[in-house]
């Protein structure tokens, strides 16, 4: 793997994400989903790396989705599901906690987690 992805066209990143480098594919996706017209292409991206676990990934789709980011239409139902994930993967490997996390997606887990017992 590249020890300095910053330097990397786009294209340098999409051939390393076709070899299956994570990171290039999470990297990918960020800078695609700051580009006009690009935001849905980044998501895309962005998922691959979530699939494999990418933890920064997923945190970067709850936050795309939770506040509508670019061409990528708001869907708190969305958010949650990666929110979730990247709780679920940052807590053992980071030690991170729900307070890592934006307020509004902590309350959508949150509102989340009381519907399901039935309140």
């Amino acid at each position: 793997m590249p020890s300095s992805y910053s330097r990397m066209s786009l294209d340098e990143l999409r051939l390393c994400a076709m070899e299956g480098d994570t990171e290039a594919e999470y990297l990918l996706g960020q800078r695609l989903l700051g580009q006009r017209g690009r935001a849905l292409e980044g998501m895309e991206h962005l998922k691959n790396a979530a699939k494999k676990r990418h933890l920064q990934a997923c945190e970067r789709l709850g936050s795309a989705y939770l506040y509508g980011e670019g061409d990528v239409p708001q869907d708190k139902k969305q958010a949650m599901v990666y929110y979730e994930q990247a709780l679920a993967l940052g807590v053992p490997a980071l030690g991170l906690t729900a307070l890592s996390f934006p307020v509004a997606a902590v309350n959508i887990i949150l509102s989340s987690a009381f519907q399901s017992l039935g309140h």
